[in-house]
């Protein structure tokens, strides 16, 4: 497919009920005092999600072709905890990260869902990420001043509260001034257990 400034910037992706969300954003007080460059791009908390697939340009008129095809690759997964968590700087082995991320765990059952949707991407005729999929969540872009970390990451796997995947959303992502806004165009819903 090719890219056009009609296509659509979508991505699949778990998204996090607000208590969720607003216990990340308490967790990363003390980190944005830590990284404190003015050019580090921290996500906002309406923001926070977890995705499983990105699809830079999807022709409009596609839209119904793709949704069909992701839903019926996705209907029998079944309902999952996730846990997120330990924060981290990513990627791991670099000399100098690009990214803060919490970690999202059960990595197989959201590799197999992002795999499902890979599925259903193909059927419609988009190439799913070949990249070896690694579940998370990105809470800041780091400025490349700003990468090499003066202190540890504090843990944050026991303090947050797990979310029940019960669904996975389909959002649109428009870049406004200088940031980017997400709207959720879909839901896919996890077979009843």
């Amino acid at each position: 497919m090719t890219a056009t400034e009609f296509n659509l910037r979508l991505f699949f992706a778990i998204d996090l009920p607000a208590t969720v969300r607003d216990a990340i954003a308490e967790l990363i007080v003390p980190l944005k005092k830590t990284f404190t460059h003015t050019a580090n791009r921290w996500v906002k908390p309406e923001n926070y999600h977890v995705t499983l697939q990105f699809l830079a340009a999807v022709d409009p008129l596609d839209m119904l072709r793709l949704i069909d095809k992701t839903r019926a690759t996705t209907a029998a997964f079944i309902p999952f905890e996730m846990r997120l968590g330990p924060l981290e700087l990513f990627p791991p082995s670099a000399v100098a990260p690009k990214n803060i991320t919490l970690a999202a765990e059960p990595q197989e059952e959201l590799s197999q869902l992002a795999a499902n949707l890979g599925a259903g991407m193909l059927e419609a005729g988009y190439v799913p990420d070949k990249r070896l999929f690694r579940g998370h969540l990105t809470l800041c872009r780091l400025n490349a001043q700003d990468r090499q970390p003066p202190h540890p990451l504090p843990n944050a796997a026991a303090t947050l509260p797990p979310v029940m995947v019960r669904s996975v959303a389909l959002f649109r992502s428009e870049k406004i001034d200088d940031t980017f806004e997400y709207t959720i165009l879909d839901r896919f819903h996890a077979r009843l257990p």
